[in-house]
């Protein structure tokens, strides 16, 4: 006996989507996947959570003249968007664009709300994905005057909002996790698992966390990673050091910003989106190769940022590695982690990439 018609959860590829119909949803039977199911729910309880998605976008048939009409014949539709970039929809779900329509069906089902939008091309409202953007390209000059202002001009009183961002990017590290850390080995032999903490302040060089004076513990996620950041020769030998996390951690995410759910942020996603273009802009600082002889000065930007993410009680920051396919870890405090384990190893290969640049 079917109990209930209407979406279940197999017809979306959005884990908080597939949780929400897991949690209240009843057994019944799939309009869409043409099946019985054990959660089952209705789409139009659905439509508060899509409309702030849709909202995104507008039909070209609003925006373009008849004769522009003519000539676009290459575009995308919502359901479309909404099963390859957002991964909404499942692949499955051969019934998307149906379902979409009847999330936003009037409560008699008999009239969409709006069905020129879910059967026509559409475009974004905004650029969103990229970083040209009057949003992202305001804060852009914002970011670079203030680098010459701390470099320059203004170190200590320097004034640059960034804590708004924050929340869009936490994480928590749990415990138990593991990670790596590097050293150079003047001898052959390793390093002692206590002696591959941190280093001391008085030898504390500025880096690109760091200011001179204060020492963070920079950590790796694997092996490779940790050695490729230290820039060993070939023929050198150095200690891994294997951490342990010993208490959940909070962590700045920031080595690749983007929207995990839509439909976590509501009525904010708008205001995600953009945060989450500027978050990108601030990874691709953070994570910028270090060159030979780079100043101090160059250090200052990305210290700044790490000390306002300090004083917003995080414990460090996700950064992803500019030498190695692995991402980084700086802890502003090593009393939560361990070293539990080091093995000497010796530097056999490394490999170079180049790419030919055409002079003008």
């Amino acid at each position: 006996m079917k109990v209930f018609n209407g979406c279940c959860d197999e017809c979306f590829a959005d884990k908080h989507l597939k949780d929400l119909i897991r949690k209240q949803g009843v057994q019944g039977y799939c309009d869409y996947c043409k099946s019985d199911r054990q959660y089952c729910f209705d789409p139009l309880t659905l439509r508060k959570l899509f409309e702030p998605i849709v909202g995104l976008y507008v039909s070209v048939e609003d925006v373009l003249t008849g004769e522009e009409l003519g000539e676009y014949n290459d575009g995308d539709m919502l359901f479309e968007l909404f099963t390859h970039e957002w991964q909404i929809f499942s692949e499955e779900n051969k019934n998307s664009q149906t379902l979409l329509t009847d999330i936003f069906t009037n409560d008699d089902r008999k009239e969409p709300r709006a069905p020129h939008i879910f059967h026509a091309y559409v475009e974004p409202t905004e650029n969103f994905w990229d970083e040209e953007n009057q949003y992202s390209e305001n804060f852009i000059k914002t970011w670079k005057k203030f680098k010459k202002d701390i470099q320059h001009r203004n170190r200590f009183t320097n004034k640059l909002n960034l804590e708004e961002f924050f929340s869009y990017n936490t994480t928590v590290l749990r415990v138990g996790r593991h990670f790596c850390r590097a050293r150079l080995n003047s001898r052959n032999k390793k390093f002692k698992n206590s002696e591959m903490g941190r280093p001391p302040v008085k030898k504390s060089n500025s880096g690109r966390c760091n200011p001179s004076g204060i020492s963070y513990l920079y950590l790796a996620s694997d092996a490779e990673t940790a050695a490729a950041e230290i820039k060993p020769y070939v023929g050198e030998y150095l200690t891994i050091g294997k951490f342990e996390t010993k208490r959940e951690l909070k962590i700045l995410d920031m080595r690749r910003p983007g929207v995990d759910s839509p439909f976590i942020y509501g009525d904010g996603l708008k205001l995600a989106l953009e945060s989450f273009r500027v978050l990108r802009y601030l990874s691709s600082e953070l994570s910028k190769p270090i060159t030979p002889g780079k100043s101090d000065l160059d250090y200052l930007p990305t210290q700044f940022f790490c000390e306002k993410v300090k004083h917003q009680k995080f414990d460090g920051i996700y950064y992803r590695s500019s030498l190695a396919s692995g991402y980084n870890l700086v802890l502003f405090s090593p009393k939560y982690v361990n070293c539990f384990e080091t093995t000497l190893e010796k530097i056999k290969e490394i490999k170079i990439k180049m790419e030919g640049i055409f002079e003008l």
